[in-house]
């Protein structure tokens, strides 16, 4: 083997430390989300679920709220590994506990994005459907509003190419 190749093979491209500190930067940087989140006069999330390459489901959270000085804040939130099934009510079930864990006021929520997937925007058994029944159950008032993208590779593919 050549000295390059053996050079190369025994490099560490990454420290344990540069790791450690990335995450705690991006920890630091949840943390700042959160506690801006919290003065929103209103928020809105937008859910994708998707599927990785190790064929590990995950819902990513993206936030847009707005502060009284009409400050407008579009951060992603967090992204959730989804365990087992990714029903609806699976999906809203992460949904829920991670709005709660980052304290933010089911009372600001007005409204919620999607992809138009069925497990998304099924008024019974959908994210949406079980959110505005949550939205019920705590006597809140004020709809809430459903916005959905239709993506397909076939409309993807038309506009890269036109």
């Amino acid at each position: 083997m050549s000295r390059e190749k053996e050079a190369f093979r025994r490099h560490k491209f990454v420290s344990k430390h540069s790791c450690q500190q990335n995450t705690e930067s991006a920890s630091n940087v949840q943390q700042q989300l959160i506690a801006a989140a919290k003065d929103f006069e209103a928020y809105s999330i937008a859910l994708d679920e998707s599927t990785g390459v190790t064929d590990t489901a995950y819902c990513a959270v993206f936030i847009r709220g707005v502060h009284e000085n009409l400050n407008v804040v579009e951060e992603l939130l967090d992204i959730l590994p989804m365990k087992g099934t990714t029903t609806g009510h699976d999906v809203f079930t992460e949904v829920e506990a991670c709005v709660d864990r980052c304290g933010l006021p089911w009372d600001k929520l007005v409204s919620v994005a999607t992809d138009g997937a069925p497990v998304m925007c099924s008024q019974k058994v959908g994210v949406v459907g079980l959110l505005k029944d949550k939205r019920n159950r705590l006597c809140l008032s004020g709809p809430l509003q459903l916005y959905t993208a239709f993506c397909t590779r076939k409309h993807s593919v038309a506009k890269v190419y036109k």
